[in-house]
């Protein structure tokens, strides 16, 4: 594998292009030369803001296909940016994939249906290559969750039913699931019902003439562990559908995660033994325990504080830290906790310029704006 990419370069970039999204900064446009395929692909990769080099924290992969339908899939991160920065949905790692018109069609053929096909060759640069790129490079943990529209869509089906394994969700837009010689409508999933495996989720924004191919799938699933479900669109054009079905389906395949944080953010009583519990369950369900959200947490510590219940404030904006060391907002917590039970604050001051000086969660013009608020 060769990547056209030194991590030299996936740094914090200019500002005025990472302010396109709320919760996300585009980290970098680049090729990956893949072995597998035998040719590059364009990749554009876009981080959560907290993301951090020189930190060892790691997020859930998105992988969206078809980068080079601009429209949809900037609408597609968009809604990501939306759905997290109203925390309904864990901060993740996020790669757009590209096709070519020559390509595209090889790369969704099976052999046995189209001789020139390459679908087991983009599998194998999908699990082989990119995947543990994300998690060597990227720090992208073992969450993975695949979006594919049209031919991508079958494409995406076709591996939920194969890679199931290694996968988390897959949300399909205008599936279809046959091609000559190759019908996944009617293919069993072999995933065990057992207590301990972690739910798999399947969504699909179908089309109504291939509803009926849908169903056949599902009927074939144990959903005691596969989460799965379709939302026919009767007359909505073919691509109309990623936008009408990609808010809902995040939404499906999160839920679990939302509520579970929601119980910490609704704790009037500080408990640190509660986070334990949310990620052990999350872990259980997933398969990865997800980290919360900043806001979330921020706002936990900042309940408290608002119920004059200094210490734990305190407390909850320490294990802010502990998954977010970059944000730099929780020491003015702590700092003004201390000032209301007359705690000496110059260990925190220190540590918050420390934070900034380390640092690149917020711009230079905010760093300054932050150092002048505090003098």
């Amino acid at each position: 594998m060769r990547i056209l990419l030194s991590i030299t370069f996936l740094l914090v970039i200019n500002n005025a292009f990472a302010q396109k999204y709320e919760s996300y900064k585009k980290l970098k446009d680049t090729t990956f030369q893949s072995s597998s395929l035998g040719y590059g692909k364009d990749i554009s990769i876009v981080v959560p803001l907290e993301w951090e080099a020189s930190i060892d924290k790691k997020f859930p992969v998105i992988l969206i296909f078809d980068k080079q339908n601009e429209r949809s899939n900037n609408y597609i991160i968009n809604t990501i940016d939306y759905i997290t920065t109203n925390y309904q949905m864990p901060s993740c790692i996020v790669i757009s994939v590209a096709s070519t018109f020559e390509y595209r069609y090889k790369e969704t053929s099976y052999k046995i249906s189209t001789p020139s096909g390459k679908a087991k060759e983009n599998e194998q640069f999908i699990f082989d290559e990119l995947l543990p790129f994300a998690e060597e490079e990227l720090k992208a943990n073992a969450f993975r969750l695949l979006i594919g529209h049209s031919r991508y869509g079958y494409y995406t089906s076709s591996l939920f039913v194969n890679r199931i394994h290694d996968l988390n969700a897959v949300i399909a837009l205008c599936p279809f699931y046959e091609q000559e010689q190759v019908n996944f409508a009617d293919s069993s999933i072999h995933y065990k019902p057992k207590n301990d495996q972690p739910v798999k989720y399947y969504r699909a924004g179908v089309e109504s003439l291939y509803i009926e191919d849908y169903y056949r799938l599902e009927n074939q699933v144990n959903k005691n562990n596969i989460n799965i479900k379709a939302t026919e669109f009767k007359h909505a054009d073919h691509n109309v559908i990623p936008g009408l079905a990609i808010a809902p389906a995040l939404y499906d395949v999160f839920h679990y995660w939302a509520k579970e944080q929601n119980r910490y953010y609704k704790n009037t009583v500080f408990n640190a033994k509660e986070l334990e519990l949310i990620a052990e369950n999350t872990q259980a369900h997933y398969g990865e325990a997800l980290r919360l959200s900043i806001g979330v947490l921020n706002g936990v510590g900042w309940g408290f504080f608002g119920r004059k219940e200094y210490k734990s404030a305190i407390q909850a904006w320490e294990l802010l830290l502990k998954e977010y060391p970059s944000f730099a907002d929780a020491y003015w917590g702590i700092i003004e906790s201390q000032k209301e039970l007359k705690i000496d604050k110059q260990e925190t001051i220190r540590a918050f310029k420390k934070c900034l000086a380390d640092y690149d969660y917020y711009t230079p013009e905010e760093k300054i704006e932050m150092l002048k608020e505090l003098e």
